[in-house]
Formats: C-alpha cells, sequence, structure tokens
C-alpha cells in the first residue's frame, strides 16, 4: 500500500500521466489512424451539408457549428463555474481534522497530543511520507517536506505539507467485512472527521465535479480513479473507487501544498 502511495506521490510520475491525458485529448480532436476527415466534422453537420440546397448550404452549417459550440462553451463554462470561486491558498488554511483545526503548511506541534505519526517513512522527492494516526488508529498518511529520510529523526522540525485522510482500499460506509479488516489492521473505522473547503469524505465525484470542475488529470488505478487538480501552491488529489455498488465514493482525499 505504502509503494502505491509513494509513486501517486512522485510528482514526475504524476506529470507523465498528465501528458498522456493531454496527448489523447488532442488525438481526439485531430483524429488519429487516418480518422481526421471523419473527425474534423460533426455528423450533425455532414447530414445538413447533404440534406440542404448549394444555396442554403453555407449559412446552415454555419448556424450548426455556432450552435455546437455556444452549447459547449456553456456546458464548459457551467463545469468550471465552481471552480472559478475556489480560493486554493485559502482552503488551505482552515483544515478541521476531529475537530482540530490545521493550516497548510504547519509544523507537527499543531495537531495536538490525540494525533500520532507511524515510524514506517516512504521517500517521496524531497518529503518524507509516513502513517498519521488519530488516538493510535491509522488515518492516512502524512507528508514533511524538504526532508530526507536519512533525516528522519529531525522530522519535526519540517513542514507539514501534505495530508492524505482515507484508506485506498474501503471508502465509508464500511460493510461488516470490511470493518473487521479496518479494526485488524488498526485502522480507523468510523467515519473520517476530515472537513475541507465543502468536502467531507462522504462527499462523492459528482459533488467534487460539480464544485472544482475538469481535473487537470484523471487517471486509472485498480478498481479506482484518480481526480488531479494543480495549482500554483500546491494539488488536490481524490481517489474514487470503482468497484460496483460504490461508484462514486471517496476513497482518499490528499491535500497538498508545496513549500520552497
Amino acid at each position: 500500500m505504502f509503494g502505491k502511495l509513494k509513486h501517486r506521490f512522485d510528482e514526475k510520475g504524476k506529470k507523465a500521466v498528465a501528458l498522456l491525458a493531454t496527448a489523447a485529448l488532442l488525438c481526439s480532436f485531430t483524429g488519429c489512424a487516418g480518422n481526421e476527415a471523419s473527425n474534423a466534422i460533426p455528423d450533425s453537420v455532414t447530414s445538413a451539408l447533404q440534406s440542404t440546397p448549394d444555396a442554403e448550404s453555407k449559412d446552415s452549417v454555419s448556424s450548426q457549428v455556432n450552435s455546437d459550440n455556444t452549447s459547449s462553451s456553456d456546458a464548459q463554462t457551467e463545469q468550471n463555474s465552481g471552480q472559478s470561486e475556489f480560493d486554493f491558498d485559502e482552503a488551505v488554511k482552515n483544515i478541521t481534522l476531529f475537530g482540530h483545526k490545521i493550516s497548510l503548511p504547519c509544523m507537527w506541534s499543531d495537531f495536538g497530543e490525540d494525533f500520532s505519526y507511524g515510524s514506517n517513512f516512504i521517500p517521496a522527492d524531497n518529503d518524507l511520507g509516513c502513517p498519521l494516526l488519530y488516538n493510535g488508529k491509522n488515518v492516512g498518511m502524512i507528508f514533511f517536506g524538504n526532508c530526507d529520510a536519512k533525516y528522519a529523526h529531525e522530522i519535526e522540525t519540517k513542514p507539514v505539507v501534505c495530508i492524505v485522510a482515507g484508506h485506498y482500499n474501503y471508502g465509508y460506509p464500511y460493510d461488516s467485512e470490511e470493518l473487521d479488516w479496518l479494526d485488524r489492521a488498526g485502522y480507523y473505522s468510523g467515519l473520517l472527521e476530515l472537513d475541507f473547503y465543502k468536502f467531507t469524505m462522504k462527499s462523492t465525484e459528482d459533488e467534487i465535479l460539480e464544485v472544482l470542475g475538469t481535473p487537470n488529470d484523471r487517471s486509472e488505478g485498480f478498481n479506482c480513479h484518480y481526480l488531479v487538480y494543480d495549482y500554483d501552491s500546491g494539488y488536490l488529489l481524490f481517489t474514487i473507487n470503482d468497484d460496483a455498488g460504490r461508484n462514486g465514493r471517496l476513497l482518499e482525499m490528499h491535500v497538498c501544498v508545496e513549500v520552497n
């Protein structure tokens, strides 16, 4: 599990996925494998060309294209309206974790006595991650910035730059089998009490998209997929469950900032 988390926090890996997604998007617009001609004109426009007299063809096609472009533009504007209202820098200053106020970046001492961290350290670029525990139960991970693994003994002097809340395998609410596994593995088995902007661990993919709009990257995982939103000073990553009966449920929420 920790190996998967490390890979997902590898900035180079994330950018590579984003580049592949961009290439696929460009391919869909320009037409790959010799399909450019068929993709260049929508079917509705082709139909209009075939059924309209020559004198009216240009006007009809122009009207159809303008209508399609307007509809697409309106849909994109509506989808991204929430994202334009979202202030990442302000949101990361107002995180509530189990009733405790946290502002990223911060120091470990800001978390309070109910929290502790595990000793399984995971290097990720210039950061160092480890399990995050609440009253002795695992609730996710935490990453310290500008911290090399060999200086793990100095970790509490480094800034906390990322909070990962949730369980990669299961999303709330849990069934009896999942609860049994969580209890035996030392994981927190109730609802993880994370409040970030308008999101909690009960949030669904539809709610995330409604607020933040189209993600910068959407990549596939094992029985899940990831929504990544990049900002000048950090990023958000949401892991969404794809299992039958649990589609759209949130498995993990990553809130990460960058520090010099």
